[in-house]
């Protein structure tokens, strides 16, 4: 049981980064370069990158789904998750090969099983 508790952590606890960074209120941040900068700077900090957070509607052809959406920096964002490990199609880096439209992104399992199947969560 000892083995699976650490790999469930380790799976959870590696696509998510130990502290985030919000505004004080609820604007974005607009200099968001200079906020990671300063997080590098702190003692102890062996990371930092930006991030975005949303919500969104994403649909199929055969399900939709209610979904929050995660923005990374692909460059970035190995300094503080260990999320191109656990991608088990196609890659992190195919989100910074450029400006497609669509743009590329990431669906965990099971919501790629959702939308696949068409069992629609409303």
């Amino acid at each position: 049981m000892t083995g699976l508790q650490g790999e469930i952590r380790t799976r959870i606890l590696g696509t998510t980064a130990h502290i985030y960074v919000y505004p004080s209120q609820r604007d974005s941040i607009s200099d968001y370069r200079q906020v990671v900068s300063r997080a590098e700077g702190v003692h102890g900090v062996l990371g930092a990158a930006p991030v975005v957070y949303n919500k969104g509607l994403i649909q199929s052809a055969t399900g939709s789904a209610f979904v929050t959406l995660k923005g990374v920096d692909p460059g970035q964002e190995g300094k503080v998750t260990q999320l191109a490990a656990q991608v088990e199609e196609g890659s992190l880096a195919r989100l910074a090969e450029g400006m497609e439209t669509p743009a590329p992104i990431l669906l965990g399992r099971g919501l790629a099983d959702t939308l696949a199947s068409g069992s629609a969560t409303s």
